[in-house]
């Protein structure tokens, strides 16, 4: 990760915000239903952390999948 004088450029806070929606993805794949609710509940935290409008559509949009396809 390159750091500037204000800290991580956006590029990296990016590629950093793609592994993050992987993982969540990853997270409801599985096949443990523990797993799927921890992967729910981090959501505030990454919105949070990732405020970005992309990522948040991302997320949203997997949440309205999860949701329809029960």
């Amino acid at each position: 990760m390159t750091f500037n004088s204000q800290g991580p450029s956006e590029s990296d806070l990016g590629k950093d915000a793609n592994v993050l929606i992987m993982e969540l993805n990853k997270g409801f794949q599985s096949t443990n239903l523990g797993i799927q609710c921890k992967t729910i509940a981090q959501f505030p935290s990454v919105l949070e952390k990732y405020p970005f409008p992309v990522v948040i559509n991302s997320i949203l949009l997997k949440i309205t999948q999860i949701f329809c396809d029960g």
